[in-house]
């Protein structure tokens, strides 16, 4: 214990004054020491009812409640006559037997390109251009995904990547693979909805999907180009009108008060943007000038003189950091002198080169005046637009001048794409029928330019092959279901489609009561109570620690990790014994559990379904309370009996379920009761755990007070034994004076 004196042990007297002390507030520090004991039982006590606690919980919350309702009984079990079809059902579908046929499979789309190759024959990695596979400029492509349509235009200098990524932006997955040189394109769902079309909207367009091995064409995509072939001019203006009221930029609007006021907000933001960017760029000019200066210093100069350069800067320095209350001037000057030690110090060390720090330099002070100049243009153009009206009309004049022209492009764009679209889609749908004519002269010029504008088909030629993506179909009791997996959710049916089934072929699926489902659940139903009633037993029930306390510091010292553990154990092992808390939650769970209930005017109990327990005398410790089902093969003591359980719940399922809800809710009610609030426990809590804390702060506060006391002593005692050194001191002190004076 903490203590602020000095002690004196015995100088003068010889005693042992701190042993002595020791022994005087031994009996005090006994008191404390039992307090401190009690306080760690009641720690451990309370741990040992939350562990408790939170498996009694458990059962109440996980075990009983889903029990309360029938819904937890409706267990179906659904079997499928053929692997062409997995099934399960959930309590909602219907018993009997239905008819299910599998007409389609659901797949996902996909595009296998054709092997790729340059005009040098040259590998393709994910860096190489477009040019070099004889790609040109404006190579526009549309690709279509659940009826959502991207345009995008690739040029030469786009990349494979830089493609790739289009793709997938577009919205599908897409990659290149360097070792086959091909192309993978699929979709990122299957079935109908999630199928992609990737089709080009120009002549150069077709151009890349057939260099890119990606020109594969199905019936959907014919059908797409056909529609566009056929637009009227009137439908073309519709669209061009429609997309370009989606683009197009509005004007400023001057009669718009608040939209005015909002713009002559952000010229001023812009422009005082634009005047801190060129403060901090003439500052960094500006050190750039001082550290050209000190390169010019050190350009051709020997080690010794850069070092004598480095060391009066690094003195000067050290001389302007020590002044107090610096000038201006000075410190300006310390920040000009640190600019140059930095060039003084590189140079010193060699880490750079003179001629291209000088070069760096340059360009970095080259650059901010260039940014300079852009700055200074919008500072003076928005100056000008906020000096008067007349300023301020003739910026909003110019912009919308700009914007004019902009929208004028855009227009022009737009109308070139839907002209250039539809033009290449009749030329595309011309060619298509010739090369699909079965009369058509193939050796014929226009036989081989119709093959030259459609290339590859869906049916796989130049090496591209494509998959369109379909829904799942079946046909249920003579019913069509369709899906965009292989998966069915139809009134309380899960069926998954494996495959095709072949003509008239059917699938038999019976649905029926699962017994086997509801047995397990009532069997895991009693193995969840067993186990807890057994615990709770076995902690009631357990062997007395008489004479065992939790140990303090001092004990442990005198006895080995192994001893200390097992002590403890001791301890903690019985510290719910005989609890009488403990004895009324068990004994309301075991009653509950007793109880008959009369369904359809027939008494039923557990017994009543073969569930007992095994009797006093022939049952283990601990285990007297314990059920075990008749027939149970898992259950060593009841699995020879008569299976009662199975055969009510084959035979009358809805007696079973009626019983073990209201068991289930008796016993839910009765643990409902124990675990209410109130002022000495938490809700759902069975302990009183407001209580045991209150207990715990208690013992907290005491324990203080004994170690205030036991210090009070301790420095009662000391001042005592102190005085009587002192007093011994000046006694001997006299004492050997007298014996001077007499010569004794």
């Amino acid at each position: 214990m903490a203590s602020n004196r000095v002690a004196l042990s015995g100088m003068n007297s010889g005693l042992d004054t701190d042993s002595i002390v020791t022994a005087l507030v031994s009996g005090y520090k006994a008191k404390k020491d039992n307090y401190v004991k009690a306080q760690t039982k009641l720690e451990w006590t309370q741990d040992a009812w939350k562990d408790l606690n939170s498996k009694i919980y458990g059962f109440y919350s996980s075990t009983l409640s889903p029990m309360r309702f029938s819904s937890a009984f409706s267990v179906k079990k659904a079997q499928s006559a053929s692997s062409k079809a997995t099934v399960s059902a959930s309590s909602d579908a219907v018993s009997g037997t239905q008819s299910l046929k599998i007409k389609n499979l659901a797949t996902s789309g996909y595009l296998t390109g054709g092997v790729v190759k340059t005009t040098s024959g040259d590998k393709i990695k994910g860096s190489t251009k477009l040019s070099e596979l004889g790609i040109t400029d404006g190579s526009s492509l549309s690709l279509t995904v659940d009826g959502k349509e991207t345009n995008f235009t690739v040029d030469g200098d786009t990349t494979i990547n830089q493609f790739v990524v289009k793709l997938k932006e577009a919205g599908v997955n897409a990659s290149f693979d360097e070792a086959n040189q091909r192309f993978f394109v699929s979709s990122k769902k299957s079935g109908a909805a999630g199928d992609f079309s990737l089709k080009a909207n120009n002549a150069a367009g077709n151009t890349l999907l057939q260099n890119l091995k990606l020109n594969t064409t199905t019936v959907a995509d014919v059908a797409d180009l056909r529609k566009k072939a056929a637009l009227t001019d009137d439908e073309i203006n519709s669209l061009i009108q429609t997309e370009y009221t989606k683009k197009k930029k509005a004007l400023y609007d001057i009669t718009d008060s608040t939209a005015m006021d909002k713009v002559k907000q952000s010229l001023t933001s812009a422009k005082e943007n634009a005047e801190k960017s060129n403060e901090a760029l003439n500052k960094s000019n500006a050190d750039i000038d001082v550290k050209l200066g000190a390169l010019s210093e050190v350009s051709g100069k020997t080690f010794e003189e850069k070092s004598a350069l480095l060391e009066a800067a690094d003195a000067r320095i050290k001389e302007l950091g020590e002044i107090k209350e610096p000038t201006e001037e000075e410190k300006a000057e310390l920040e000009e002198l640190k600019l140059k030690r930095e060039v003084y110090l590189a140079s010193t060390n060699g880490t750079f080169s003179e001629e291209g720090y000088l070069t760096e330099l340059n360009d970095t002070k080259e650059t901010n005046n260039e940014k300079i100049a852009e700055n200074q243009a919008i500072i003076d153009k928005n100056s000008a637009a906020l000096a008067d009206d007349a300023g301020f009309a003739a910026y909003i004049n110019e912009e919308n001048a700009k914007i004019t022209t902009q929208n004028e492009e855009l227009l022009a764009e737009i109308t070139e794409f839907y002209n250039e679209q539809r033009a290449y889609a009749d030329k595309y749908v011309k060619a298509y029928d010739i090369v699909n004519d079965k009369n058509a002269d193939k050796t014929s010029q226009e036989y081989l330019d119709a093959v030259s504008v459609v290339g590859a088909t869906s049916t796989g030629g130049d090496g591209a092959v494509r998959i369109v993506g379909e829904d799942a179909v079946i046909e249920l009791n003579g019913a069509t279901f369709t899906s965009n997996t292989n998966n069915f959710q139809i009134n309380g049916l899960t069926i998954t489609a494996n495959a095709e089934t072949v003509g008239d072929e059917t699938i038999s699926i019976t649905t029926e009561t699962d017994v086997d489902g509801i047995y397990d659940m009532i069997v895991g139903f009693f193995d969840k109570y067993n186990e807890l009633i057994k615990e709770m037993d076995s902690l009631y029930n357990a062997p007395s620690a008489k004479g065992y306390e939790p140990l303090i510091d001092e004990e442990k010292e005198e006895m080995t990790d192994d001893e200390i553990d097992k002590w403890e154990k001791k301890v903690k092992d019985s510290l719910l014994r005989r609890d009488g808390t403990l004895q009324g939650v068990s004994d309301a769970i075991k009653t509950a559990f007793q109880k008959s209930y009369v369904i359809d005017g027939k008494s039923y109990s557990l017994s009543s379904f073969g569930i007992k327990t095994a009797g006093y005398f022939s049952s283990g410790d601990n285990e007297k309370s314990l059920y075990h089902v008749d027939g149970n093969k898992d259950d060593d003591i009841s699995s020879g009996n008569i299976d009662k359980l199975r055969a009510a719940i084959a035979s009358d399922p809805e007696a079973v379920c009626s019983f073990f809800n209201q068991l289930a809710q008796g016993v839910y009610e009765k643990l409902s009761g124990k675990m209410r609030g109130t002022t000495l426990s938490s809700a759902y809590t069975v302990y009183n755990d407001k209580k045991m804390k209150n207990d715990y702060n208690e013992y907290t506060k005491t324990i203080k007070k004994w170690e205030e006391r036991i210090e009070a002593y301790e420095e009662k005692y000391r001042k005592q034994f102190t005085a009587m050194e002192k007093a011994l001191a000046t006694l001997n002190s006299q004492s050997s004076y007298f014996s001077g004076m007499t010569g004794m």
